[in-house]
């Protein structure tokens, strides 16, 4: 009996990864849990071969499945599909349907799943995704996380505090000391741009306040809108007391978001006394991009890894993309395109460059002092020549090809 109901589940889960109708696939993952409760229930109360059968016939294949897919997940707060084929984007409801059914079932077993390899995994994911919510994804367009009411909002804060002191416990237990210094100063360093950024939007905020308040007496009578499909009559008073109602909320959130990372960032440097080191030397290295994220460096490098000139080296190249003022010792040479290649590739990644260096008046200086082009030196000024030149008739051959790279720092 055990040996069909553990065959129905690996027919059904083989079943949900080829399924592509998203009313089809919640049917299906609802007929995985149940058949999922089934198995537990007849192998309990052997733990051990109900985490292995979990393992082998849910998480793994589903697992497959999203990697082939390229997919990052961030928590339950926001998707991003990093994919070289860009009509793969129809896949993203059912990419977001498997990690929910692995997400649901974990969480169900998870008082059963203690030291297991797949769980322990899920749980670091998850509390890298709360570190990553209170320093970036407040600021993407793709996540409405500051339209929350402002309880939730609280809540929420109140639970990535908590994720993201456990994330740094668990990460200085398995992670290389030298490999845990540098991600901690990295985000200390992002952790303190952060508050210094709320801290100027708090101010902004009460200054715009007080002048919503100095003025809301100005406003009386009723407003109607000068459009022939409208017939609505607008309370002015009543509209621009909850303008201001909505700024009150708004400054709110700010402060116990300020509040929460202040709590934070004292927290850690008690915990982690050689954060001193970075209190007398406060210089941490940053890419060209204005981040720490040296990770995406290696991705671009990877991607860009067709344009470049073989003895270029990984090291190399993270070299002349942080940010620093120095030139490099040897430049590195790009190849296998034209200049109408290379002068889109330098177009296309221009909005990503920090602001002193994707000034117009600099920009193509950066890629002179530090590029060759096909074996020849471009000054900045031939540089821009065949930007113009690209702008007026010629058309990169790898057009396709550099708009993926341009896709990794998005």
């Amino acid at each position: 009996m055990l040996e069909k109901d553990v065959s129905f589940l690996s027919s059904i889960v083989k079943q949900f990864i080829k399924e592509e109708s998203i009313e089809v696939l919640e049917e299906l993952s609802t007929s995985v849990k149940d058949s999922i409760e089934n198995v537990y229930l007849k192998l309990l109360p052997n733990e051990a071969q109900f985490t292995t059968l979990l393992g082998i016939k849910l998480i793994n294949p589903i697992r497959s499945f999203l990697s082939k897919h390229n997919f990052y997940i961030h928590g339950d707060y926001r998707f991003l599909l990093s994919d070289k084929n860009e009509n793969n984007v129809h896949i993203i409801p059912k990419i977001i349907c498997a990690r929910n059914l692995i997400s649901e079932v974990l969480e169900t077993y998870r008082d059963h799943l203690d030291g297991v390899s797949y769980y322990e995994d899920y749980v670091d994911e998850q509390l890298l995704s709360s570190r990553d919510l209170l320093i970036y994804n407040f600021e993407e367009n793709e996540v409405s996380i500051t339209d929350m009411p402002l309880p939730s909002f609280k809540i929420l804060l109140d639970k990535t505090f908590t994720d993201t002191i456990k994330y740094f416990k668990s990460q200085s237990r398995v992670q290389e000391l030298g490999k845990f210094k540098q991600e901690l100063f990295m985000f200390v360093s992002e952790l303190k741009e952060k508050i210094n950024s709320i801290t100027t939007n708090i101010d902004f905020q009460n200054t715009r306040l007080v002048d919503l308040e100095s003025k809301k007496d100005d406003f009386v009578g009723d407003w109607k809108p000068n459009l022939k499909t409208v017939s609505v009559t607008i309370d002015l008073k009543e509209h621009y007391l909850k303008l201001i109602e909505n700024n009150k909320t708004e400054l709110s959130k700010s402060e116990y978001h300020q509040e929460i990372l202040l709590k934070l960032l004292e927290k850690i440097l008690k915990t982690y006394l050689f954060l001193k080191e970075y209190e007398l030397n406060k210089t941490v290295s940053k890419t060209v991009f204005g981040n720490c994220n040296f990770d995406k460096l290696k991705d671009l490098f990877e991607e860009l890894s067709f344009f470049l000139d073989k003895d270029i080296k990984e090291v190399d190249f993270i070299n002349v993309f942080t940010l620093n003022n120095k030139l490099p010792n040897k430049k590195i040479n790009l190849i296998n395109g034209g200049l109408s290649d290379f002068a889109f590739l330098i177009k296309k990644l221009q909005p990503f460059f920090v602001d002193q260096i994707n000034d117009k008046k600099f920009y193509n200086e950066w890629w002179s002092d530090r590029f060759l082009f096909n074996g020849t030196e471009k000054t900045k000024k031939d540089i821009s020549k065949i930007i113009s030149a690209l702008k007026a008739d010629r058309e990169a051959k790898f057009k396709a090809k550099i708009n993926g790279i341009a896709k990794i720092l998005e």
